[in-house]
């Protein structure tokens, strides 16, 4: 996928691209190779490893990958049992499935 991105800038196809229509398949280029890293993870099932995560930071974490503003604040003394990878995958996923219904919705 890095390399169809490479070929797009390089290529007559972004004289017909505006700089805003090649930025967004950049992103969905993005968004697509996140959803196969994802499935792979999801069709390996590998073990849950529970350790103590401290829950504000993986929402500041999620808050940095999505570059939305997130409403709200998490206490930094909540700590889960929970593995890691996993909790911030889930709330990645729940992140961007709300900021799509939210741009669904204005449409």
């Amino acid at each position: 996928m890095k390399t169809l991105k490479e070929l797009l800038r390089a290529s007559v196809w972004t004289h017909s691209l505006g700089p805003g229509e090649l930025a967004r398949v950049e992103k969905e280029l993005g968004n697509l190779k996140r959803i196969v890293e994802e499935f792979l993870v999801y069709a390996r099932q590998l073990p849950v490893e529970k350790h103590p995560v401290t829950l504000a930071e993986v929402v500041a974490e999620v808050a940095g990958l999505v570059d939305v503003p997130i409403e709200g604040t998490v206490p930094g003394d909540v700590v889960v049992q929970a593995d890691r990878q996993q909790l911030r995958r889930l709330l990645l996923n729940l992140t961007r499935n709300g900021i799509q219904a939210m741009e669904t919705a204005t449409e």
